[in-house]
C-alpha cells in the first residue's frame, strides 16, 4: 500500500510541476464545431460491453438506466458529532426533474498525453465522490472523454486540449439531442472538466437564447472565471454572472478552495494571460462561497466517502488528512470536523478560505502548497452545493 501511495505522489509531482488546467487561447480557434471531428479510441478497460464507445465516439460513464452506473447507489450516511457520537440516515430521493450533466476532473493514470475511452477505476471512484450524491435530485449524465492525463499535462499541446474538449463536447450535443427533450439543466465540473464546461458555456450555451433558459446554474469549481473586478460579471461572460442569492438561475458557481494564504506559485484563484481569459489588471478570478452566496462567511456542510480516491488522487488524500481519510461503515458520511470558509483576495489570488473550527483537524495542502485544498474542491461545500442547487432548480420549475 506504501508503495502505491508513493507511486502515486510521484504522478502527481510531474503534474504539479506542470498545471495549467485551463484551455490555451490556441483552443478557442478550433473547439466547438458540431462537425469537429476526434480520432476517439474505443479501446475499453472494463468488461462491460453495454458501455463501450458507440459508434460517433461517445460513451457514457453515468447515464439514467445504464449499469453498473457509478453516479447511482445507496446515500446511506453517518453523520459523526463534534461530541464524538454517530448517526446515520438514508435520505429519501427526490422527484427527479431536471439534469445534471457532469465532467469529471483530470484523474487519469493512463500513459500518455490524452486517455482513451476505457473505464477506469480513477473515473469510477471521483464519479461517486463528487455526482454520486445530486443523483438523489437529478438525472446525472457523465461521459466518458479523452481528456489530458495527470502524466500528459507536463506535456500537452493545444491540440491535445481541442481533442480534450470536442469529446466531451460532442456527448453534450448527443445528451441534447436525444435526452434533454427541454428539461432544465445543471452543469457540474471541476478541475479540468470544469474548465472545459466553461468554455461549453461561452461558445455552446450563452449564445443560445433557448439553451440558456434552461440552464439552472453551473458549477465550476477549480478553475477560474474571469470577472471585473469587485463584481461578479464581465470577463468571460456577458449573460450569466456569478451567483450572489439563494434560487437565482442562470448563473455560475465557481472558487478555489485553499487552508491557507496561496503562495506566489498559486494554481488556483488566478487568472493567466496565455489562457485566453480577460486576465488584465481589471479582472479576477470568481470566488463563489457555496455557503453564502451572498457573501461572508459561514460553516461548511462536508460530505464525503468512506474509501480514499482511486488512484494517484488517492495518494495526494493522504498527505491531506497527514494520514488516511475519514472513514464509516455507510458509502456516505459527514466528518465530525467543520471548517468556517469565505472569498478572500491573498497572495495575489481570490480562493475560498476554509479555516477549521473548534480544534477540528488542519487540512495540508496536497500535494503541494500552490494546490491548496483543490482535492476537496467539490467534497468540502458539497451539502451546500446540493442546497443551492436544489433552490435554483425548485426556482426554474415555478
Amino acid at each position: 500500500m506504501a508503495v502505491r501511495r508513493a507511486s502515486g505522489v510521484k504522478v502527481l509531482a510531474v503534474a504539479a510541476a506542470a498545471m495549467t488546467l485551463m484551455l490555451p487561447a490556441e483552443v478557442a480557434a478550433t473547439a466547438g464545431s458540431p462537425d469537429s471531428t476526434v480520432g476517439a479510441s474505443t479501446t475499453t478497460g472494463d468488461s462491460n460491453p453495454g458501455r463501450e464507445a458507440e459508434s460517433d465516439g461517445v460513451r457514457w460513464l453515468c447515464r439514467p438506466g445504464q449499469r453498473p452506473d457509478p453516479c447511482r447507489g445507496s446515500l446511506a450516511t453517518t453523520r459523526f458529532s463534534t461530541d464524538g457520537t454517530a448517526t446515520e440516515r438514508t435520505p429519501s430521493p427526490r422527484h427527479r426533474r431536471f439534469d445534471c450533466f457532469y465532467v469529471y476532473p483530470t484523474v487519469s493514470a493512463q500513459p500518455g498525453v490524452l486517455a482513451d475511452l476505457s473505464v477506469d477505476p480513477e473515473q469510477v471512484s471521483i464519479a461517486q465522490y463528487q455526482a454520486a450524491r445530486f443523483s438523489g435530485q437529478c438525472r446525472v449524465f457523465a461521459p466518458v472523454y479523452r481528456q489530458v492525463t495527470l502524466s500528459g499535462l507536463a506535456t500537452a499541446t493545444p491540440t491535445d486540449w481541442t481533442t480534450a474538449y470536442n469529446s466531451m463536447a460532442r456527448a453534450w450535443r448527443k445528451y441534447l439531442r436525444r435526452d434533454n427533450h427541454g428539461r432544465g439543466f445543471v452543469l457540474i465540473g471541476h478541475s479540468q472538466g470544469a474548465s472545459l464546461l466553461r468554455h461549453l458555456l461561452k461558445e455552446e450555451i450563452e449564445p443560445k437564447r433557448a439553451l440558456r433558459r434552461r440552464l439552472i446554474v453551473a458549477v465550476l469549481a477549480g478553475a477560474p472565471v474571469s470577472v471585473r473586478k469587485g463584481t461578479v460579471s464581465g470577463g468571460d461572460f456577458r449573460r450569466l454572472p456569478g451567483c450572489t442569492q439563494p434560487g437565482q438561475q442562470r448563473c455560475i458557481v465557481s472558487y478555489a478552495t485553499y487552508g491557507s494564504a496561496p503562495p506566489s506559485d498559486a494554481l488556483f484563484g488566478v487568472l493567466r494571460p496565455d489562457s485566453g481569459q480577460q486576465a488584465g489588471s481589471g479582472y479576477e478570478a470568481l470566488c463563489t462561497n457555496p455557503a453564502a452566496l451572498s457573501g461572508g462567511s459561514a460553516v461548511l456542510h462536508t460530505l464525503t466517502r468512506n474509501r480514499p480516491i482511486a488512484g494517484p488522487l488517492g495518494a495526494a488524500q493522504y498527505i491531506m488528512y497527514g494520514g488516511p481519510p475519514p472513514t464509516a461503515s455507510t458509502p456516505w458520511l459527514v466528518p465530525a470536523d467543520r471548517y468556517r470558509a469565505r472569498c478572500e483576495q491573498t497572495g495575489g489570488a481570490h480562493v475560498l478560505m476554509a479555516r477549521p473550527l473548534r480544534g477540528a483537524q488542519v487540512l495540508n495542502p496536497s500535494p503541494t502548497p500552490a494546490w491548496g485544498l483543490h482535492l476537496m474542491d467539490i467534497n468540502l461545500p458539497l451539502g451546500d452545493l446540493m442546497r443551492l442547487v436544489r433552490s435554483a432548480a425548485r426556482k426554474h420549475r415555478d
